[in-house]
Formats: structure tokens, sequence, C-alpha cells
């Protein structure tokens, strides 16, 4: 479960909002409409899937549940399921939304009885918005992409830094209450409000754009459409129409619109993500895309009720027809199939048209309000988000469901005395409620119950205990069981607790890699592992562990040829296993069977078994890889350097040549040829294919830095920095660090030590952990006689052996210095008494 913690904080935040409403309001049922209603039955479907079922009705209503619970729990007998496949996850999933609902109900309430209060979210969503997306830009043009305020670290650096960790939530919330600002915008008649709002959709924009999410942007896109579309045409006036209004919308519109064109000019490398939406290639998203197929195959497996909210996250792998290429997605990411696939077919497709119709509802509002458009557009664009992230899961959502939630219909001055009247009403307690007649509470006592602290109480019950029933987490659950793993004895200690870990989550493959893992630790074990293999590849079918799990059992068995062909499985999923098969099967030919022929497994097998200085194995991997896919360049890379490790340097040449043939606009394919040219003796070719190179690709770095090592080799150091001037001047700060150490090391060729110290000053500053600067810085020092600066540039290394090299040769100069100083004074002073 993603943010456990946070997100039973917010939802639990949501039930004491509504228990303190209802106290407010003497235990009286809310106003409430029909929406939050459809979120608690959206909670009751939930809580369903939590009760057990007898064998035959779990058969008939969750086949999928029941066919994946008697095959991990061994339970041919049957005994009484739930339909999910996750309980912690679909507990925690039910007081998420029980704290959604509550949300819902108080915000409802308050629509309906509070003058203003639609108003005031619709401000506070879009100043949060405002917020949020100022924070961010202000860590962008700091240039920090990890650290909040210095405060906290996020795991993964991210363009723009904000108080949003997931850049697709992030763009999500700021087209949310970005879109609110542009509304309010051209809602307001005052001057400096509609340019406060227009200055806050344009960095909630800016923020969008630098979050490179392309589905937030496409959100952007159409939400900014969408706001104009829903005002135009209108037959009803509404507040501040006129020419300022479409002026404003028109100016912030094209201002954002500027300022993401020179975002996307500025800074081509953030927005490489947002620019591939104009030729979009399946093969770029084809995890994305297998995620979606394998949340819609778990939408027909689960059928009318599902395999239970929240599961998808241990129970996707099941439907998984090929592997995920370099990651998996714990969600669908698209939130309708993901809806289809954990509630099922009737509960989830409801669920669907409730949001649907509620969205349109907000669309009406938007046709007399500007404000209102701007709300029901970014509901729009979160919406049409959701179809490629999982924007809904958190904040976002939420914030969605809010507004939807409070979306009330404008109310006449009738409407309003009858509301002011019914408030009476509730203050003399004539109203009815709950089906009992006027006067019943006085006829029965306080023995009747008022419905609204019956249903304030009841959720708060069951938020608890679904609270409770999914704490502390799938990844905290995981931790304990590999804890209690390692502290038990045996693989009998170990079983129960494998059990027990099912029980909660039938499809998880953690407990059975566990079981299995230790089993094949103990003497007897292997043949009792592959049972649970079995399993574990049954649960996770395209996962690398099971396979490799499966080729140890079947090598300590004598069955070698499966036991190879499970190896090169578990490599063609990703998984090293090149170190293992050579210490097991250490003949080439075994090798070459375990090794995969898929172009990129194959090529991290080789490079692994070249690190093992196995290279002519590695070639031999690569080439069979090759046959197989002629046109792979990482493959033709590859053999290049393996090859010219093993200095074969014609062959090395053949295989540069022919990734020049397939691209020519390809860098490494000429900077490849011209080394191995020069590598075979022929510099005047490989300077011209230098040169060639540098003609067709202006700029590239491996061609410019390429030339100036084979200057530098020649010792030729002003042709070397004539060739460092052709480098670009955007470059990375590792490649100006590298572009400053060959500099520095053209002065020393040329003794000018003095601009050799400034290059290397330059570098260090760049990279002030980088060992072997400050060791040049030093080595250059020493050479212009400044011998402290030399010792305290070396005073800042650790106690490495290049370090120690460095200070023994800066105690060495430092007592030829001393001895020839001593010469000097000895000699002034002989000079001195012969004088006298």
């Amino acid at each position: 479960m993603v943010h456990l913690p946070a997100m039973l904080a917010v939802s639990g935040v949501g039930v004491i909002a509504l228990g303190v409403l209802v106290v407010g309001r003497d235990g009286r049922f809310p106003r409430v409409g029909w929406l939050p209603l459809a979120l608690l039955g959206v909670c009751a479907a939930i809580a369903l899937q939590l009760v057990p079922l007898p064998p035959g009705a779990l058969r008939l209503i969750a086949p999928e549940t029941a066919r994946v619970a008697e095959l991990t729990l061994f339970d041919g007998s049957g005994s009484w399921r739930p339909i999910t496949l996750d309980r912690p996850a679909t507990a925690a999933e039910l007081a998420k939304w029980l704290g959604w609902a509550a949300i819902a109900m108080v915000f409802q309430h308050r629509a309906a009885t509070a003058r203003g209060a639609r108003q005031r979210l619709l401000l506070y969503v879009a100043i949060t918005a405002g917020v949020v997306a100022a924070v961010g830009l202000g860590h962008f043009f700091a240039g920090e992409k990890r650290s909040l305020f210095g405060l906290y670290e996020f795991q993964a650096a991210n363009p723009i830094r904000s108080t949003f960790g997931n850049r697709n939530h992030l763009a999500g919330f700021l087209n949310l209450g970005g879109l609110i600002a542009l509304g309010l915008a051209a809602a307001t008649e005052r001057r400096w409000m509609r340019i406060a709002w227009a200055a806050s959709f344009v960095a909630c924009a800016a923020g969008t754009v630098l979050s490179a999410s392309r589905g937030g942007f496409v959100g952007l896109v159409a939400g900014v459409v969408l706001v104009p579309a829903l005002a135009f045409g209108s037959g009803r006036r509404r507040e501040s129409e006129g020419w300022r209004s479409w002026l404003t919308l028109g100016a912030a519109s094209a201002l954002a619109g500027g300022v993401a064109v020179w975002i996307y000019l500025e800074f081509p490398r953030i927005l490489t993500r947002i620019a591939t939406i104009l030729a979009l290639d399946p093969e770029n998203d084809e995890a994305k895309l297998e995620a979606l197929s394998s949340g819609w195959r778990a939408a027909k497996a689960g059928g009318l009720a599902g395999i239970g909210k929240g599961a998808f996250e241990t129970a996707g792998r099941l439907y998984q027809e090929k592997p995920f290429p370099g990651m998996w997605f714990t969600h669908v990411e698209n939130e309708p199939v993901q809806a289809l696939a954990e509630l099922g077919f009737v509960v989830g497709g409801l669920l669907l048209v409730v949001i649907g119709v509620a969205w349109l509802g907000l669309a009406v509002r938007g046709r007399k309000s500007w404000a209102e458009a701007g709300a029901a557009a970014g509901c729009f664009a979160l919406g049409l988000q959701s179809l490629v992230d999982f924007s809904l899961q958190h904040a976002c959502g939420l914030a969605m469901i809010a507004l939807l939630a409070a979306a009330r219909k404008g109310r006449s001055r009738r409407s309003e005395e009858t509301s002011a009247a019914r408030a009476v009403d509730d203050e003399l307690e004539v109203t009815p409620y709950a089906g009992h007649p006027v006067g019943a509470r006085a006829a029965f006592g306080s023995r009747i119950p008022r419905p609204g602290l019956v249903l304030a109480l009841s959720v708060a019950i069951i938020f608890t205990l679904g609270a409770a029933a999914a704490w502390p987490g799938l990844d905290e659950d995981g931790d304990r069981l590999v804890a209690k793993a390692e502290g038990a004895k045996d693989s009998a200690e170990l079983e129960p607790l494998v059990h027990a870990a099912l029980e909660k989550r039938p499809a998880d493959h953690l407990p059975l890699d566990l079981m299995a893992t230790r089993l094949l630790s103990e003497a007897e074990g292997p043949k009792r592992a592959l049972p649970w293999i079995n399993l574990l590849l049954t649960v996770q079918p395209h996962g690398p562990r099971g396979h490799l799990l499966a080729g140890e059992a079947l090598a300590r068995l004598g069955r070698n040829g499966q036991a190879l062909l499970e190896y090169r499985t578990a490599a063609r999923l990703g998984t090293q296993t090149m170190t293992r098969v050579v210490e097991i099967y250490p003949d080439s030919e075994a090798i070459l069977e375990a090794a995969p022929s898929e172009a990129e497994p194959a090529r991290q097998a080789a490079h692994a078994l070249a690190k093992l200085q196995r290279s002519d194995d590695a070639i031999a991997v690569a080439s069979r890889a090759l046959e197989l896919s002629p046109e792979d360049e990482g493959l033709l890379q590859a053999l290049y350097w393996f090859e010219t490790t093993a200095g074969r340097h014609e062959e090395a040449l053949a295989h540069a040549l022919r990734m020049r043939g397939l691209n020519p606009e390809s860098d490494a394919a000429w900077a490849n040829e011209a080394r191995a040219l020069a590598a075979l003796g022929r510099k005047d070719e490989a300077r011209a294919r230098y040169a060639e190179g540098l003609e067709r690709l202006r700029g590239s770095t491996s061609l410019v830095f390429g030339l100036a090592q084979l200057e530098l080799a020649e010792k030729r150091p002003a042709e070397a920095l004539e060739a460092l001037s052709g480098l670009s001047v955007t470059v990375p700060v590792t490649t100006r660090v590298a572009y400053h150490e060959l500099r520095a090391r053209a002065f020393r060729e040329q003794r000018a030590f003095l601009k050799a110290r400034d290059e290397l000053r330059l570098a260090t500053r760049l990279a002030p952990d980088r060992e072997g600067l400050r060791i040049a810085l030093a080595d250059v020092l020493l050479k212009l006689d400044r011998t402290s600066e030399a010792k305290s540039e070396l005073d800042r290394l650790g106690d490495t052996p290049a370090a120690r090299t460095a200070r023994e040769r800066l105690s060495r100069q430092a007592d030829r210095d001393r001895a020839a100083k001593e010469a000097i004074e000895a000699e002034r002073l002989e000079r001195a008494a012969s004088g006298n």
C-alpha cells in the first residue's frame, strides 16, 4: 500500500470532521445529496469483499479468488474465505473511502447550508495549488531536484521538486488548482485579483510542463480548451461576463503557452518525455501498456466481484502475459480499468457512472460561472490524466471528490426561504428522520438514536477496524516476515509463518520466495523446494526469481539440462545469473547454453562474463545474439569493447564500421572507428575520421574528447586544445569536469602550469570529491613550488593508496626544497665569511 500512514491520517481527519458536524447538529443527519451516499455504497461493496464466504458461494461469486487460494494455501477442501486477494490492502481502501465519503458529506452539507462555502472551497484549492507551484518553481531555479527545503530528501530526483513526491500527482493537482485559478481570473472584477489569479495559473501551468508528466501535459491542454468551451454560447449571463473576462482568459492562456515554449527551448533535456507525445512509440511505453493489459485481464478474471480493492499491487503479476521491461507498476496506471479489476464490473462500472454524472453536474454549473467552468475543466483534466496515471489515488482524487460533492445548484430566493424554514424545523425537532413520525422522540424519549449519530459512529468504528487490519502495510509486513525468516531455525519453523502470510495475501510472491530459499539452504531441501518454486512461478509467472531458484534446485539435483534452461530464462527476464553459472558449469558450452539469446539480456550477460575474465565466452554470447538481432547497436558496441580489451583491434574496427553503416548519425560509431584506427597505428586516418564525424555531428562530446585524447597521446597539446574548443557550451557537469581535466593535461604538456592550475581548480569546484583531480592539482602546485598550497589540497583527501603516494611525493619535494634552501644559505654564509 502506497503511503499508508498519510492516507489513513487524511481519511481519519475526514471521519473526525463528520463526527464534529453531526455533534454540532445534535446528532441529526447532515444535509447531503446522492454523491456521498453513492460513495458510502462503494464502501459497503468494499466491506463485502472482506466478508468470508463458504467455498461454494466463493466459487460462484469469485472463482478467481477460489482458484488462487486453493493453489497457494493447499486448501482443496475449501475454507471460508473473503473475495479479496489482499485483505490488508482492501481494509486500507475501505478506511480510505470511508474518509473520502465523510469528507464529501461535510463539504456537501456546508455547500447546502452556508452561503459562500462553495466559493471558499474553490479559493482553497486554487491557493494551495499556487503555493505548491511556487515551491516547485523556487526549487527548480535553485537547482534542487531531490531535497524539499533541505529538510526532507525524496528517493527520486524530479526536474521540479515540490511537496508531491510523484511528478504525475504534482501535475494533476497543479492542473486542478491552476484551471480553477484561470476561471477565477476571468470571473473577478478587480484588476489586481485578475493579475494574481492569472499569475497563479501561469505558475501552475509552468509546474505541469516542468514536471515532464505527459498525462499532466495533455490534461492541461484539454482543460485550457474546455474552460472557454463551457463558457461559450451560454444563454444566461454569468458574473462579470464581458470582454474583460475573455481577454483575461486569452491573455493568461497565451502567457502560459509562451512560458511552456520557453521552457521547452531552454530546458530541452527535461522535456524529452513530453516531446514523445507527438511521436508516440509503443516500445517506449511497453511497461505501462502491459500494466494496462494486465489490469484488463484481471478485470475479466475477477468478473462481477473483482479481485479486491487494492489487491492489484500483490495480485497483478498473476495476469502478466510478458515480462515488464525495466519496472513493475503497482497500479494499472488507468483508474477506470483498475476500478473494474478490483471492484468488479458491477460496482466498478457504477462507480465510473457516478463520477461521470457528478462531473456533468459540475459542467452545468460551469455554464453559469467562470470559476465553476475552471473547476469543471480541472476535474476533466484530472480524469483524462487518470487514463494513463493513478493520480486519483491521493490528494488529487480527494480534491476532485470534494469539488464534485460540493457542487450544489444555485438557490432561488424561494428555495432560500424554504431552507431557512427547514433550519427552524431542525431547531424545533419537528422534521421526521429515518422513518419516525413527528413527535416520536417526544413519545419514546432518548432511546431512539439520532440517525446522524448512528452514521458517524458506524463510520468511525468501521474506519478504525479497517485501519487496524491494514496496518502496517505491505512493505512493512514484508520486512517483518523477512526478519522472522532469518530468525527461524529451519524450514519447519518458517512454514507456519509463510502460511499465515498467505492467508492474508494468497497471491503474494514473497512468502513463497522465502520458503523456497530456506529449503534450498538445507541439505535435503532442493526436492522439497520444487513445489514451492512452482507456486512462486504460478503467482509470478514472469518474475526472474522463481526461475533462478528453479535453476539452483535442479542443478543440485543433477538435472543439468533443465537447470541451464531455468538459468537462461532467469537471465532473459533480467536477473544476472552468469556468476553462478560459471561457478557450477565452468565449461564454455554450458555457459553458452545458459546465456540468453535476446539482444539486451545477452548484452548484460556478456558484460558479466567479461568482468569474470571470460572474454571469449562474452564474445561468443554477444555474437550469437547478434546473429538473431543483426541491427542491434548495443550488441555491436559491446563486441567492439570486448575485442578492444582482448587486443583484437581489426575485429573491433569491423564492428565499428558495421555500427556506422547502421546509424551514420551515431557519434559512438565514429568515435569507435577512430579509436580502433589509432590502436592499429593508423593515426592520420583516425584524425580524419574524427574530423569527418565532427563535421556531421558538431559538438559531439565523445568525438571532441576522443580527438583531444589522440592529440595528447601524440604529444600535440596545441591541437588538443583546438579540438576541445569545439565542445558545446551547454553540457552536463560531468562533461565539463572532463573538459577542464583534458585542458589541464594539454597545458601541462606545454609547461603552462599556471593555466593548468586554473583549469584543475575549475574542475575541483565542479567535482570536489574527485580524488584524482586534487592529486593532479597538487602535482601542478608542486611544479610551481607552492608546497603549502599542494599540502592543503592533499590534506582534504582520505588515507587512500593514491593519496599516500601523492603525500610521499610532496614530502620528497619538501625535503629537496629544504636541502636546496640550506645549501643556498650555507653558500651565502660562506661568501659572507670570505668577504670579511
